[in-house]
């Protein structure tokens, strides 16, 4: 269980007998005369790239997201400094890293949209020539081999590695781009293996090189894993044997006082007069409301040691949480979230995001593939279905938010377009935005409702806001957890440890508020174990709120009486009023959605699959797995066919092409054809009598290439087949109409399903 919320206790994991629905009809109002705001950066389809030289599917997700998208900020992990042997290696790699045609291209779609790129080695970048540790590849986790105690242990020399880091930054600027960012730090909380003290001084030794080197540079850190994270202790559970016994040789990394790792950094960044322009950290599976949480709380840190004038920054966020790959990140519930937490993250002053783009685990996704009998669908992280060496790269609902994102923001037009301030209903699972045209011709209407359909996320969702109506101080909600997580241990009954807990830190809370809050938390935990309808025991409470004015009581009950969201769910109507329109006469009016019916790769597969077979959310064999096979299938033959015309071209005669093609066929089907080649070249299948040049091991390496460059580049050509399906883009669900507008107001009704997201557009013609 997510500790952060163990002090509720799983409220409502009885199987609540909630309302059935809330489904009465309600209104949003957009003003286009009403005060405007420029758009804030935190409004763009930003993302995290942390394998841009790593997938064969890098190239067309990239060029993919770049022309349909145009971000404000791009994070990107830069990983082969970790197998660089001296300085002057370095100085090769970072080039060699740069100069692959992948990256050429993203540098030259960098200086056409100009956003901001936010670069760093972390995680784990130490090379043997600078870590504390060389020659140390002891795993560090059970579960990944990628991290090692050589690349995730401090610095020897720390004036080494600010020569690094300089060097980066000049390289960069060299290649043109203009705007730049460095972070420091990703999930130093596990990765660091080292005291807080040592990475804190290696912030300090990598933000004055940049200063150094350019004072426009931004830099920040620390990237923890949760913004309350801990630096954990030597027995972590996740540690290696070897780790937890090297932590106790050195007597621990972690703070005795337990304090969170962003606080304490903060203090050490104020107390000495540090440079700071951002604080990352990474966010998995909050609730939308829970970034209202998180901002607050950091921004509270920040006024106490007096650190003004820095950008809060949810650097690698998704709605993933607990166990992985995980289904609901296929369906149109991310889509639905992704546009809820944004406008949660600019409700609370958020300035930047960094979805993740292309993060994978390759070990737990290759399991569930075949599992799946390698079906599009897993649930993994990517904005794009994975697909192995070549594959993948369908677009998800999620992808098909942030286009929607994008434009809503006036894509390709930075700068066009002004926030509209709007009115919208009191129902937190609504969310929306609304712009116009600084040359008045268009407005535009972004709105969502995010809905978990699943019972633990719901919960979850319902208590963040409720938290976020009680106005809860975080560092006392942490209290009352790490008291809850000490006192568990010796007790089973979960009711008397909350409630001790409670009493606990009720002593030390001065303002009454938040005893009736804490004491309102409690009773609607015993409503969830009384087997009482909950609704109506939880009402018999609100006294506890007596010092919440009533519009909050009502908002909070609102809250607890909202169900899930899943496709049978009855859809509210919306009645969107535009008015004081700043053009009449004749219009054109523009609806995207995602749904059930549009911009739903699942939806799609999942329909015209075989329903008996399986019940996972996408399904498995429908129409979009037999497309993938059917590219697949094609791109094999054209790319053996291209083979053999280059061994063709370099004299090979027909019959030994025929024993080649022959050979192959022996299991290629089985172990795949770079294994059979070698098989071919090391004489381990069957004899043959026939006699190849003394080159063929080279000129069969060259087939190879060949044929993967040929497979790969139709695969990616002919994959736009399905990207651009009418059920599939966020394009293809467009529906326009025209009208006459008189009085300049125009009145307009959609059925807003749970998890499902519109883009309206008016437009004059």
């Amino acid at each position: 269980m997510n500790l952060r919320y163990y002090i509720l206790i799983v409220l409502f994991s009885c199987g609540l007998a909630l309302n059935s629905s809330i489904a009465s009809e309600l209104e949003v109002v957009v003003d286009a005369s009403a005060n405007t705001e420029e758009f804030s950066d935190v409004l763009s389809a930003n993302i995290w790239i942390s394998n841009l030289d790593q997938r064969k599917t890098a190239p067309y997700i990239v060029n993919k997201f770049f022309k349909e998208n145009e971000p404000a900020i791009i994070q990107l992990t830069m990983p082969f400094l970790r197998q660089t042997t001296n300085s002057d290696d370095f100085k090769i790699k970072i080039k060699e890293y740069f100069s692959t045609p992948i990256a050429t291209n993203f540098i030259e779609r960098v200086k056409t949209y100009d956003p901001l790129v936010i670069v760093g080695y972390d995680p784990c970048p130490m090379p043997s020539w600078i870590s504390s540790r060389s020659g140390d590849f002891t795993q560090v986790t059970e579960q990944s081999n990628f991290f090692d105690v050589q690349s995730c242990s401090p610095p020897k020399d720390y004036e080494l590695w600010a020569e690094v880091v300089k060097y980066t930054v000049e390289y960069l600027k060299g290649l043109g781009i203009k705007r730049l960012g460095f972070y420091v730090g990703h999930e130093p909380n596990r990765d660091w293996l080292g005291s807080e003290e040592e990475f804190f001084l290696y912030y300090k030794t990598t933000a004055s090189a940049i200063k150094a080197v350019d004072a426009n540079v931004v830099v920040g850190g620390i990237g923890s894993w949760d913004y309350l994270g801990k630096k954990v202790e030597c027995n972590y559970d996740g540690y290696t044997t070897p780790v937890k016994e090297l932590c106790n040789n050195v007597g621990g990394w972690a703070n005795l006082e337990g304090d969170t790792l962003t606080k304490r950094f903060i203090e050490y960044v104020a107390k000495n007069a540090l440079p700071i322009d951002f604080i990352n950290w990474h966010s998995f599976g909050f609730p939308p409301s829970g970034f209202v949480t998180q901002s607050k709380t950091i921004r509270q840190w920040l006024k106490a040691n007096g650190v003004g004038n820095v950008y809060l920054y949810p650097s690698d966020w998704t709605y993933w949480s607990d166990n992985y790959p995980a289904d609901y990140l296929d369906t149109t519930e991310n889509a639905a979230y992704i546009i809820s937490s944004i406008y949660y993250m600019w409700k609370a002053g958020i300035d930047w995001h960094g979805h993740d783009f292309d993060i994978t685990d390759t070990s737990l996704e290759k399991e569930i593939a075949q599992e799946r009998n390698n079906a599009t669908f897993i649930g993994d992280w990517s904005l794009f279905t994975r697909g192995g060496d070549v594959g993948g790269g369908i677009i998800k609902p999620s992808y098909n938010a942030l286009r929607a994102l994008s434009l809503f923001t006036g894509k390709s037009k930075k700068g066009n377009y002004k926030l509209l301030h709007l009115t919208i209903p009191e129902d937190r699972n609504i969310a929306a935005f609304a712009s116009i045209s600084k040359d008045d011709k268009s407005v535009l209407l972004l709105l969502s409702k995010f809905m978990p359909t699943d019972t633990d996320r719901l919960n979850k969702n319902k208590l963040s806001q409720v938290e976020t109506e009680l106005d809860l101080v975080q560092q006392e909600v942490s209290s009352i957890k790490s008291c809850v997580r000490k006192e568990k241990k010796d007790r089973r009954i979960p009711k008397e440890v909350i409630r001790d807990c409670k009493s606990k830190i009720i002593e030390k809370v001065v303002d009454r508020k938040k005893h009736d809050a804490i004491e309102f938390l409690e009773a609607l935990h015993n409503c969830s174990k009384d087997g009482q309808d909950f609704s109506t025991c939880a009402l018999k409470h609100t006294a506890k709120l007596e010092l919440i004015d009533s519009s909050k009581v009502d908002k909070i009950t609102t809250i607890l009486q909202s169900t899930k969201g899943s496709s049978n769910d009855e859809a509210q109507n919306i009645k969107i009023k535009f008015i004081n329109l700043p053009f009449d006469g004749k219009i054109t009016v523009k609806r995207y959605s995602i749904n059930k019916s549009n911009s739903n790769s699942c939806s799609v597969n999942k329909q015209t699959a075989d329903t008996t077979s399986t019940d996972v959310p996408c399904g498995i064999g429908g129409d979009v797995d037999e497309g993938i096979v059917k590219i697949q299938n094609t791109a094999a033959v054209k790319g053996v066919d291209a083979a053999f015309e280059l061994l063709k071209s370099l004299g090979y005669t027909n019959s030994q092409l025929q024993t080649i093609r022959g050979i192959v066929n022996q299991c290629i089907d089985k172990e795949g054809i770079s294994q059979c080649i070698k098989k071919l070249i090391n004489n381990e299948l069957e004899s043959t009598e026939q006699v190849f040049p003394a080159s063929i091991e080279s000129d069969l390496i060259r087939a190879i290439r060949k044929y993967k460059n040929i497979y790969s580049t139709y695969y990616y050509t002919a994959l736009d087949s399905i990207n651009t399906k009418e059920e599939i883009s966020f394009d293809g669900s467009l529906k326009e109409s025209t009208g006459e507008l008189s009085e300049r107001f125009h009145n307009m009704d959609i059925q807003l399903s749970a998890n499902s997201v519109w883009l309206i557009m008016l437009s004059k013609e």
